[in-house]
């Protein structure tokens, strides 16, 4: 009892009438679609949207984030996003067996940058991600027990990497909230100083020579849509693949653009960076990235059209 007082949620508690209240300040009319790409961790976003599904409009949500379509364990998103009138995604018409009407759209943020690399610097950037040793959900996010044994990823990468390839490294830490582990310091511990890059990431992608992830995410995605030459490599148990997405993660192993281990994607990058066009305008890397970018990171100059043609449909 007491566990359950101390952690039940504010928004069930004292801001319950707070975020009601506001909520049924709006108007709503049976029949009206309501489209959102709000996330559901956004409280005031899931009362007005609850209170709209009550009044009898159609709750359409849209895809903003990367997990979707790509990975297993979707708990999260088939508890609060898979059960509305239907989902918007980038490309992806089924998710991990889950029983909703899923809709391919182009993306509006992913069209402003599509195809728009063109390198000007021969920085090879390698960008992080955030490491917790404690989860709140199941989900299909890296695992905890990953957390340790991803840094030490990042350090066998580098240190795989030959001298005047690693010369141009320009590491990307995670930024956007508190990492449980630290990254940049155990790193330098271990490497030595590293080029720091903290500003416009979408900047630095769009004009580097090479992008290395060692993680699934977004940036993935963005980068496959503006045809940022990549490199990705994470062991195969850090993320669980959806059944329906595995052909396309085979497609990019087979392209030699994943890697199980940052040894092999180093040794890889040592061979294609004098070339990285070359190799990245190569058949297969085309033909898989291609692939991908349809699926999952869809883009276009018209996707208001194609919007509203799928609106029109709901």
């Amino acid at each position: 009892e007491r566990l359950l007082a101390d952690t039940i949620p504010e928004t069930v508690t004292d801001r319950f009438d707070e975020l009601q209240s506001a909520a049924r300040a709006r108007r709503y009319f049976p029949g009206r679609l309501a489209v959102t790409g709000a996330s559901t961790a956004n409280d005031a976003s899931n009362f007005v949207f609850a209170n709209a599904a009550e009044a009898g409009e159609r709750v359409v949500r849209y895809q903003h984030g990367a997990d979707y379509g790509t990975t297993a364990c979707t708990t999260r998103e088939w508890l609060a996003e898979y059960m509305d009138t239907a989902f918007l995604s980038w490309g992806w018409t089924a998710h991990d067996g889950h029983d909703c009407r899923f809709v391919a759209v182009p993306s509006p943020a992913l069209s402003r940058i599509a195809s728009r690399h063109r390198e000007r610097s021969d920085a090879l950037l390698m960008v992080g991600t955030r490491i917790l040793l404690q989860q709140s959900s199941v989900g299909g996010e890296m695992p905890a027990s990953y957390g340790p044994v991803y840094r030490q990823e990042k350090v066998r990468f580098i240190e795989g990497l030959a001298p005047d390839v690693r010369a141009r490294l320009l590491y990307r830490p995670y930024v956007r909230d508190l990492s449980d582990l630290e990254e940049v310091p155990y790193l330098e511990r271990r490497l030595g100083d590293i080029p720091v890059q903290t500003g416009d990431l979408d900047r630095e992608m769009l004009t580097c020579r090479l992008l290395v992830l060692d993680h699934l995410g977004t940036t993935l995605n963005i980068a496959m849509a503006a045809n940022v030459p990549v490199v990705c490599f994470w062991q195969p148990h850090a993320y669980p693949i959806a059944d329906e997405a595995r052909p396309y993660f085979d497609a990019l192993i087979e392209a030699k653009i994943l890697f199980p281990d940052g040894d092999s994607a180093a040794a890889h990058i040592n061979t294609v960076y004098g070339d990285v066009a070359g190799w990245w305008n190569s058949p297969a890397v085309r033909e898989a990235h291609r692939a991908w970018a349809h699926r999952f990171a869809r883009a276009s100059r018209f996707w208001k059209w194609h919007w509203l043609r799928v609106l029109a449909t709901l």
